[in-house]
C-alpha cells in the first residue's frame, strides 16, 4: 500500500518544479474528448473471457512549451463484445490517469506526441447478475499519437495506448477531438 502512495507522491512533488521553470513559455490548456476500442481479456480462475470494448476518455492538458507538457484524464469502457461464453456478463472499467507529454512538431499544424505516466484503473464485472468480482490497480501508461491542428483552437489527435493491467494488458486505439484555449 506503501509503494502506491510512493509513486503518486513523487510525481505530485514534481508538477510545481515543472510549472514553474516553464510557466514563461506557456502554449496553453486544452480539453478533449476521445472515442476509444480496447481490448478487455480476463483469465482467471479456470474462465476465460475476451474481446472488445468500446468506451470514452475526457482529458485535459496543460503544455508549458510546445514541447512538453503535462495531461490528465478519465476513461470509461462497457462490457466486451464476446459472444463465445453462455453467460450474461456485465463489465465496467474505469482508469483515472496522468501524464508527462512530449510533443514532436514535423510541421506548424502536425505533431508527433508520446506519453508515459501513471493509471490507476478498476474493473467491475458481474456474471448472471449475480456474482461480482474486482479487479484493481496502479500501473505505468504509455501512449504514442499524432495530433493534427485544424484551427488555433481545434484539433484532431489519433493515439495508441498502453497500461499493463490484468483485466486489459493490449494496445488501445483513440481518435480524439480536442479544443485549445492558447
Amino acid at each position: 500500500m506503501k509503494h502506491k502512495y510512493l509513486k503518486l507522491n513523487a510525481g505530485l512533488a514534481l508538477l510545481p518544479l515543472l510549472i514553474a521553470a516553464n510557466a514563461a513559455n506557456a502554449e496553453g490548456f486544452s480539453l478533449g474528448l476521445s472515442a476509444a476500442r480496447a481490448p478487455i481479456n480476463i483469465d482467471d480462475a479456470g474462465t476465460s473471457f475476451g474481446g472488445d470494448s468500446d468506451g470514452f476518455r475526457v482529458f485535459g492538458s496543460y503544455m508549458f512549451t510546445r514541447n512538453f507538457g503535462i495531461e490528465g484524464g478519465l476513461s470509461k469502457y462497457g462490457t466486451p463484445d464476446d459472444t463465445s461464453i453462455p453467460v450474461d456478463l456485465h463489465m465496467d472499467t474505469e482508469a483515472y490517469d496522468i501524464y508527462a507529454v512530449a510533443a514532436y512538431p514535423l510541421s506548424n499544424n502536425f505533431d508527433v506526441i508520446g506519453k508515459v505516466g501513471y493509471v490507476s484503473w478498476n474493473t467491475e464485472t458481474e456474471v448472471n447478475d449475480t456474482n461480482e468480482t474486482h479487479y484493481k490497480n496502479d500501473d505505468l501508461a504509455l501512449s504514442l499519437g499524432g495530433e493534427y491542428d485544424i484551427s488555433k483552437h481545434f484539433g484532431v489527435r489519433g493515439e495508441l495506448e498502453w497500461f499493463d493491467s490484468m483485466v486489459s494488458g493490449e494496445l488501445k486505439y483513440s481518435l480524439s477531438a480536442v479544443i485549445g484555449f492558447k
